[in-house]
C-alpha cells in the first residue's frame, strides 16, 4: 500500500537542512511513496522541487521565530497556529496523508494534527535552543509527546531534548545529515572559474566562511579574525577571505550590524562578501579552508559535513555537535567561542603548513564517506516509514 507524506519544513530556501530535505525526496522509491511539502514562502527551494517534479504548497505555515517573543507576537502565533489546523485537518483527509514529517522543532502543529488525527508524526530535530528558557523547555517537551520518532541530529541535541523527557529513551535516535557525493564532489566542480570570476590567483589562499546571518553564527568572530592574521603572515602570502550568506525575512538588522562592523575595520581588500549563492558546492571547491566559528552551540551545522565531503579543512568552535563532525587536529582545529584571536592562530597554523590542508582535508573526506551518507541518511528514514 502507498504512503503519503506530509513534510512541514521551516525555509523555502537553499541552506543545509533544505539541501537535505530535497536530497532526501530525490532518494525516496516513488513506487512506495507519495510526497507534499509545506513550505511558509516561496523561494529557491522551490525552484528545485519544480526541477524534480516534487509537489509543494506555500501556506501561513506557523514557525517560531524570535521576534515573535512579544504579548502581540504570542497572540498572532496563537492565531496562526489555530488557522493552520483547521488548514493541515483538511489536507490530512484530503490527501490521505499517513505520515507527517516535521523537519525542524520550530514547526508544532505537525505534531498535535498528527496526535488527533491517529497518524505517524516523525519529528527532525535540528535546533539546539537553549534561550529564552521558557521556550527551549515547551519546544522540547511537545517534542516528547506530540512525535511517533524523533531523529536528533547529534548527540548533543539529543542529550539536550531528554533532559526533560526522562523516560523517552527509546523514542529519540541520533541520524547525522548527510550530502550528496556525487554533488560535493572535490574533483569535478566549478571551482576555478570562481576564483576567476573573482580575481583570485592560483597561489592565493582563500579562507571561507557561509552560512545564514544571524547572532551567533559568528560572522562577526570572522570578520575580527581578519586584521590578527593580515598583520602576523609573510607579506608575500597571497590570501582572500570569503563570506557567503543572507538573513531571514525581518532580520535585516543583522546583516546591517556586520556591514557596518566591516566598514569599521582594515578589511575592505581582503574580504569579499558574495551573499547567496545557490551553485554552493562550486564556491565551497574555490575555498582552501573552511570556517565556522558560532558563537552558541551548533546541532550539527550540516555545512561542515559538506566541506569535509569537498575535502576541505575545517576550523570550528568547540561547542554542541560541531565536536561530533570535526575531529582536532586531524580533519580540523576546534577553538574556544568568540575568539578571533584563536581562529586568527589557526588560520596562520593553515598558511604556514599546507601540507596540513591537504591532510586534514583528505582526512576529512574519509570521515564524510563514513559517516555522514545521504543514502544511509534516506535509508533510516524509509525504514521508519514503513514501520507500522
Amino acid at each position: 500500500m502507498r504512503k503519503k507524506v506530509l513534510y512541514l519544513h521551516a525555509s523555502a530556501d537553499l541552506y543545509g537542512s533544505d539541501y537535505v530535505l530535497l536530497n532526501l525526496i530525490k532518494g525516496l522509491d516513488k513506487n512506495i511513496f507519495d510526497t507534499l511539502v509545506l513550505l511558509p514562502y516561496e523561494g529557491s527551494l522551490c525552484q528545485e522541487f519544480q526541477k524534480n517534479n516534487i509537489e509543494y504548497l506555500v501556506c501561513d505555515l506557523p514557525v517560531v521565530r524570535r521576534s515573535m517573543f512579544s504579548p502581540t507576537g504570542i497572540f498572532k502565533f496563537i492565531i496562526q497556529n489555530f488557522r493552520f489546523y483547521v488548514f493541515i485537518s483538511k489536507l490530512i483527509k484530503d490527501q490521505h496523508i499517513s505520515i507527517i514529517h516535521t523537519n525542524t522543532s520550530a514547526v508544532w502543529m505537525g505534531g498535535f494534527a498528527a496526535k488527533l488525527h491517529g497518524i505517524k508524526h516523525i519529528w527532525q530535530v535540528m535546533e539546539l535552543v537553549e534561550k529564552p528558557r521558557p521556550v527551549s523547555y515547551v519546544i522540547r517537551k511537545l517534542v516528547g509527546i506530540f512525535s511517533s520518532k524523533v531523529f536528533t541530529i547529534s548527540k548533543a541535541v539529543r542529550t539536550f531534548f531528554l533532559k526533560v523527557n526522562k523516560g523517552k529513551e527509546d523514542k529519540f535516535e541520533v541520524l547525522y545529515h548527510g550530502v550528496d557525493l556525487k554533488v560535493y564532489d572535490p574533483e569535478h566542480n566549478h571551482a576555478k572559474d570562481i576564483r576567476e570570476k573573482l580575481g583570485i590567483t592560483d597561489d592565493t589562499v582563500v579562507i571561507g566562511m557561509a552560512g545564514r546571518i544571524n547572532g551567533w553564527k559568528g560572522h562577526d568572530v570572522f570578520v575580527k579574525s581578519i586584521p590578527h592574521v593580515i598583520n602576523r603572515i609573510d607579506p608575500a602570502v597571497k590570501v582572500k577571505f570569503l563570506m557567503l550568506g543572507d538573513t531571514f525575512k525581518g532580520q535585516e538588522h543583522f546583516q546591517v550590524e556586520l556591514e557596518k562592523l566591516i566598514s569599521s575595520l582594515p578589511v575592505s581588500s581582503s574580504l569579499m562578501f558574495m551573499g547567496f549563492q545557490s551553485n554552493f558546492q562550486d564556491w565551497l571547491a574555490a575555498m582552501d579552508i573552511f570556517v565556522l566559528p558560532s558563537t552558541l552551540p551548533e546541532p550539527n551545522a550540516t555545512v561542515t559535513i559538506a566541506a569535509m565531503a569537498m575535502k576541505k579543512p575545517l576550523i570550528a568552535t568547540a561547542i554542541g555537535g560541531t565536536t561530533e563532525t570535526v575531529i582536532d587536529n586531524q580533519t580540523g582545529f576546534l577553538i574556544p567561542p568568540d575568539d578571533e584571536k584563536a581562529l586568527a592562530d589557526k588560520i596562520i597554523d593553515f598558511i604556514n603548513h599546507t601540507d596540513k590542508i591537504r591532510e586534514f582535508g583528505e582526512n576529512g573526506y574519509k570521515r564524510a564517506e563514513q559517516y555522514f551518507s545521504m543514502d544511509n541518511y534516506g535509508k533510516v528514514i524509509s525504514e521508519e516509514y514503513l514501520k507500522n
